[in-house]
């Protein structure tokens, strides 16, 4: 029996870290489909096998389950009636039910263990592929630029995309929850470890600077904030202020020269935005051009508020195609919850919704305790809300960092919760 017990534990951690890498590999690096899918059946494979370890804390959250539980029965529904019943039931596996999949897995391993591989697993295994991808972006962009300063500083929003990695806006999410992530690693280390997290945090804000995400500056600067106002050490909230502050002004005065308006403004004119006249806004660059599209698709999911298009951005596409002319081409509607809500219906939405804010609500508490991994991803969630309003992050790996950040901090305010009731 003991025997038996050792061997699913074991294939229970191969499965778990077999499936962990891969899904991190793609998160960053293109033509990984085949990949991405055989990491969530592992992972998956993982949970069965861990079943017995943290089954009780389906037991003991029994909304949370009720609430998942509603959620993937009405993104089912969508499913049933889509046109295109394969391309919804692909994304239903892949956006959705995985990723809750992964959510409760990372959820149960803290909470329910103490093993040093298993919880080492969870940060050592994407700081390793962080830091590869990181030196992969310098190498090649010293190669191509050759030491020259005008290629160094713009070539960074062209960058990703036609190479090896993905695009800008799918490692925008796992970037930022990197950034915050390995900061509060870089706090709780001491010695190698805490450099080593810094330095890659670091590179990770660099890359994003480097990248123009403004929405990701946007949410990272919101977020620390945010931090700076609700955590209960007045000197650490100062800091971060300070430190934010500082940042935001910096941003500011580099987008006023040549190589910042580039990065940060690009097509932008803030001005017509400001006359205030509609017709104009898609002129306005591609702020003004979400700001003209989402009156038209918020129209559409009003006129049928719980049957979508069926599920997946493919068939979104293909069954809005004349609102999507109408709203200049820009195929959907760059906000996450606008998107579920055209595919699935209001009732897909507000179980997501209230999960969100069930989960930074946990964060919070963390924040008030001095936790620094909570703290960290406190400030992650105000990010990829602040993301989440500019882009449809509801696709394939732009989702995974959510769901991995809320595995985190569920599992965190366990043992947070554990260790004070103790």
């Amino acid at each position: 029996m003991l025997l038996r017990f050792e061997f699913r534990k074991f294939f229970a951690l191969f499965f778990f870290v077999l499936g962990y890498s891969s899904l991190w590999i793609s998160l960053f690096f293109k033509h990984t489909r085949g990949l991405l899918y055989g990491g969530h059946i592992a992972l998956l494979l993982s949970f069965l096998l861990f079943y017995s370890e943290i089954k009780s804390i389906l037991y003991s959250d029994k909304k949370l389950v009720f609430l998942q539980t509603i959620f993937l029965l009405a993104l089912l529904i969508a499913v049933a009636y889509s046109p295109y019943p394969e391309a919804s039931l692909d994304a239903f596996l892949l956006n959705y039910f995985f990723h809750i999949s992964l959510f409760f897995l990372i959820y149960g391993l803290i909470s329910r263990f103490s093993s040093f591989i298993i919880l080492d697993a969870i940060w050592i295994i994407p700081l390793i592929i962080n830091l590869f991808v990181c030196l992969f972006c310098l190498v090649k962009s010293l190669k191509i630029c050759s030491l020259k300063w005008k290629c160094l500083f713009t070539i960074g929003i062209n960058f990703i995309g036609p190479n090896l990695l993905k695009g800008l806006v799918s490692t925008s999410t796992v970037f930022v929850l990197c950034f915050f992530y390995f900061v509060s690693l870089g706090i709780n280390f001491k010695g190698f470890k805490r450099y080593l997290s810094l330095i890659v945090s670091f590179m990770d804000f660099a890359f994003i600077l480097w990248f123009g995400r403004r929405a990701a500056i946007l949410g990272i600067i919101l977020g620390s904030f945010l931090v700076a106002l609700y955590h209960p050490s007045r000197k650490f909230s100062n800091y971060i202020l300070y430190l934010t502050i500082l940042i935001t002004t910096l941003i500011v005065v580099i987008s006023f020269s040549y190589y910042g308006r580039s990065i940060f403004i690009r097509s932008d004119k803030i001005f017509l935005l400001l006359s205030s006249r509609y017709e104009n806004w898609p002129q306005a660059g591609s702020l003004g051009q979400r700001f003209y599209i989402w009156p038209l698709y918020f129209k559409e999911a009003l006129s049928h508020p719980f049957r979508g298009t069926g599920l997946a951005r493919r068939v979104q596409k293909r069954v809005l195609r004349e609102l999507n002319r109408k709203a200049l081409n820009l195929e959907h509607a760059h906000n996450l919850f606008l998107n579920l809500w055209l595919q699935a219906g209001i009732q897909a939405v507000i179980p997501l919704v209230i999960f969100y804010f069930w989960t930074l609500r946990k964060a919070l508490k963390l924040v008030q305790i001095k936790h620094h991994l909570g703290t960290a991803l406190f400030a992650f969630l105000i990010a990829f809300l602040v993301m989440s309003c500019f882009e449809g992050l509801e696709e394939l790996t732009r989702f995974t960092p959510f769901w991995i950040g809320s595995g985190l901090v569920w599992g965190y305010a366990a043992r947070a919760s554990s260790t004070s009731s103790g």
